[in-house]
């Protein structure tokens, strides 16, 4: 999932910018979705950068009380496709749901499945990903359920 919408860029330190109004109706209609979808989210691994911390904490309240929010560093701006991976298999078994930034998780996707995958603030892609092959199973972008 990539963050939603966000303070406009020049508005203060990138890492401090934090969600619109919109932003954060986006991120609690994205966890609706997410539910909607019957995807059992494990654990939500969050890029430490406001922006993203709070999509993913808002998701998580949407998605219920078993689900925790997860802060890595490595998943801040200019994480790689390893990067991605290696936070995915660190985990236990289950769904993952990682809240990221662009263009990391369009090249991510894109290189996944191997077709141009676009995320505009808040949209979510639902990836199945068995020995190394991933399929797109779903996507959601904003506005548009």
């Amino acid at each position: 999932m990539r963050h939603a919408t966000a303070e406009v860029s020049g508005s203060g330190p990138d890492a401090t910018r934090r969600l619109t109004e919109h932003g954060r109706r986006e991120a609690r209609e994205a966890g609706k979705a997410i539910l909607e979808r019957k995807a059992t989210i494990a654990v939500v691994l969050s890029s430490p950068l406001i922006r993203a911390r709070e999509t993913a904490e808002l998701v998580a309240v949407e998605l219920g009380s078993g689900v925790k929010v997860e802060i890595r560093a490595a998943l801040g701006a200019g994480a790689t496709g390893e990067v991605f991976r290696e936070e995915i298999e660190a985990q236990a078994d289950g769904e993952v749901l990682l809240v990221g930034h662009n263009p990391d998780l369009s090249a991510l996707a894109s290189t996944l499945v191997r077709q141009i995958v676009g995320f505009r603030p808040s949209t979510v892609c639902c990836f199945e990903i068995v020995t190394g092959a991933a399929t797109l199973l779903w996507s959601r972008h904003p506005d548009t359920g």
